[in-house]
């Protein structure tokens, strides 16, 4: 055996003879080192507790502040107060519900306060012993299961440290919609140490006034309000939601969470709405479910279902127009699924149909012939008998159907007390004359009719209309489909009857040659004609052929006519039936 293995021989007959030589020198030699080995594993638990506990503080330190965040506001002081109050915040957490109430559709709403409760905590000095106050307020009001549900909705979704301790509903109607009469309590928490504020949430003003589609505000200022976006505030009984910031114009989305926009004057205020984002939002269709497990009334008999069409009325379509109808379906129970539509004829190149939403969308080439075109389809559904149904309808296209004309007329000058007709020319290339209906306009003068057959317009102004300018409207109306109108003006300038007022005063003769005296009574004006002289007054417009000692004769077209001493213009005779007494009176005389 060599030196080396007695070594290792030696050794392990000292480790046999500590092993087998009993409790005393086996303690003697290995006692400290498990008394140390004992004393690290308590010194390594105590500071995993100590670490422990430090998290907890860490972690409640965390959730005082973001409910610090969230407190109501205390009076002034009360942090240092025996006896703190939140006066200011009942105040304003008082109107704010009774805001939010209206907001959401309540009607008759009356909000009082409650009597505030603190809580004090144990221990030495009562300084330091106030921990919060409670700010409890009633409401009663009145409300649909609609605007119930909104008040609740909003209520849970605003990030604030309150709560609803009671809801009393009641109702005197089980069917339908009822109106319910409402009680509750609402209780917010103002932690008394925190610091005090003017306001429940940051607020800021409009310097402008806000229409009620615009999507831009300007604001006075922003402290307190979020920098990032998006955030959610209110105007008046409108949430908005901004979605972008630059200095103090802000852009927005209006009316969100079910309100509505409306126009809101510079000055109004515009509130933080901090959203609970442990409160999901409520999107239209989730809603209609809330409303539709309305716990206030019986619930429906089972509904039976049974898909229908109907009723289908024929479609027109215009050349250059667009067809858009949807298929009238009903009575489907929608759980099963949407319709399914088919059509079963070919339809006109480019007419389609929505398979999904049983829509028509048809643009007619400018190729595509006017005509009729029935369209059968096809409707599979589980409420439908045998899984199906089967309709028609009609798609028509016509050509355009163009408005009457009416030739253009000038002024036209009437004279009162005398007929004035107008007959009227009236063309349009898809409809007979005969088939065009004619109608005055609206406010027509006093007195002017028209001829639904001639298409003449008549009048005679009467003493009772003074002169002056007149307008006269006519309507024209095709009987097409759709049937087209047109409105003419025509304007009447209505005159005295000058010719009424122009006598013939005397005859005189200078070298031989007579001349005629004519006198307008209307405008003390005398005239001095001439033979050969054309003669206009008012409508009276002829050739002086003659003038004898007490007439003259003027040629109005093929008629000649006398105007005898005396008379006026309008008294003009043929001179056939003027002739006659002429002769009398020389056979008498």
């Amino acid at each position: 055996m060599n030196r080396r293995e007695k070594l290792l021989a030696a050794g392990l007959g000292a480790v046999f003879l500590l092993m087998m030589g009993g409790g005393p020198l086996y303690n003697a030699v290995f006692g400290p080192i498990t008394e140390r080995s004992d004393r690290l594993a308590e010194l390594t638990t105590a500071v995993e507790q100590k670490q422990d506990q430090a998290l907890l503080i860490a972690r409640a330190r965390k959730q005082l502040r973001d409910w610090q965040a969230l407190s109501l506001p205390p009076d002034r002081g009360a942090a240092t107060s025996r006896r703190p109050d939140a006066l200011d915040a009942q105040r304003l957490y008082q109107a704010w519900i009774t805001d939010l109430a209206q907001l959401s559709g309540m009607t008759d709403v009356v909000v009082k306060p409650g009597a505030q409760r603190r809580l004090i905590k144990a221990g030495r000095g009562t300084q330091a012993a106030n921990v919060y106050l409670t700010v409890p307020v009633t409401v009663v009001a009145e409300a649909r299961f609609g605007p119930l549900a909104t008040f609740l909705d909003h209520f849970q979704r605003v990030n604030l440290l309150h709560r609803i301790n009671k809801l009393k509903v009641t109702s005197r109607e089980s069917q339908g919609d009822p109106l319910l009469t409402i009680t509750l309590e609402a209780e917010g928490l103002a932690l008394v140490d925190v610091p005090w504020r003017r306001t429940l949430f940051p607020e800021t003003a409009l310097t402008k006034d806000l229409g009620d589609e615009a999507t831009q505000l300007v604001v006075a200022k922003a402290e307190g309000f979020p920098k990032k976006t998006p955030f959610r505030v209110r105007i008046g009984l409108e949430y908005l939601t901004v979605t972008a910031v630059q200095d103090h114009t802000w852009t927005v989305t209006r009316a969100v969470e079910r309100t509505h926009a409306a126009r809101h004057a510079a000055g109004d205020a515009v509130e933080l709405c901090p959203i609970n984002p442990a409160v999901p939002s409520l999107d239209k269709e989730a809603f209609r479910e809330v409303l539709m497990s309305n716990l206030f009334i019986e619930p429906p008999p089972p509904k039976e279902y049974k898909l229908q069409l109907g009723p289908i009325a024929e479609q027109v379509v215009t050349r250059g127009q667009k067809l858009s109808y949807a298929l009238p379906a009903s009575g489907y129970d929608p759980t099963a699924g949407e319709p399914d539509f088919r059509l079963i004829t070919p339809a006109p190149p480019g007419l389609e149909l929505d398979r999904g939403t049983g829509k028509l969308t048809w643009t007619p080439a400018a190729e595509q012939p006017a005509g009729t075109f029935p369209l059968q389809f096809e409707i599979k559904h589980p409420s439908a008998p045998d899984g199906k149904l089967t309709g028609e309808v009609t798609v028509v296209l016509r050509e355009p159907n163009t408005p009457p004309v009416i030739e253009r007329v000038a002024q036209q000058t009437a004279y009162r007390g005398q007929p004035w007709t107008l007959r009227l020319k009236i063309t349009d290339p898809e409809t007979p004359a005969e088939k065009l209906s004619v109608k005055l306009g609206d406010n027509p003068p006093e007195g002017v009719s028209i001829d639904p057959a001639t298409k003449e317009l008549k009048w005679t102004p009467g003493a009772a209309i003074n002169p002056g300018d007149f307008v006269v409207n006519v309507v024209v109306t095709d009987d097409g489909t759709p049937p087209q109108s047109v409105t003419t003006p025509i304007a009447v300038k209505v005159e005295l009857d000058a010719a009424a007022f122009t006598f013939l005063t005397g005859v005189i003769i200078e070298d031989g040659v007579p001349r005629a005296l004519l006198y307008d009574r209307s405008q003390d004006k005398t005239l001095l004609i001439r033979r050969g002289d054309e003669l206009k007054v008012a409508d009276v417009v002829g050739t002086v052929t003659e003038i004898g000692k007490d007439y003259l004769l003027i040629q109005r077209g093929e008629q000649p006519q006398r105007l005898k001493l005396g008379n006026n213009l309008r008294e003009l005779l043929p001179e056939s039936t003027a002739a006659k007494p002429l002769a009398d009176d020389a056979t008498k005389s």
